[in-house]
């Protein structure tokens, strides 16, 4: 469902969401865009997060079209959009570096 990512000088994680997922969430959202065109990650927002999406095209994209993928992302992703970040990570089994 996802795929982590972490940067490789701040070890920043963002879980990608699998491309699986995008099609029918683009499909829900009632979009004509390529699946390949579409990225949604999380990353972390404090003790919450955020879910960040882009979509390559060359036309202006609607602000209420976001909101809708969103949704349906969310959706399909079986999130609410209010468990804690650190919730999300354990249940994922990732272990988040110690700050200094």
């Amino acid at each position: 469902m996802f795929n982590l990512w972490k940067h490789p000088k701040t070890q920043a994680i963002r879980l990608y969401i699998a491309p699986k997922l995008i099609k029918p969430a683009i499909a829900a959202a009632g979009e004509q865009w390529k699946p390949k065109t579409v990225k949604a990650w999380l990353q972390e927002d404090g003790d919450s997060w955020a879910l960040q999406v882009a979509v390559r095209t060359d036309d202006p994209v609607p602000p209420d079209s976001i909101e809708a993928l969103k949704a349906a992302l969310l959706t399909s992703a079986d999130l609410t959009g209010q468990e804690l970040w650190a919730d999300l990570i354990g249940v994922l089994g990732i272990i988040r570096p110690k700050k200094t």
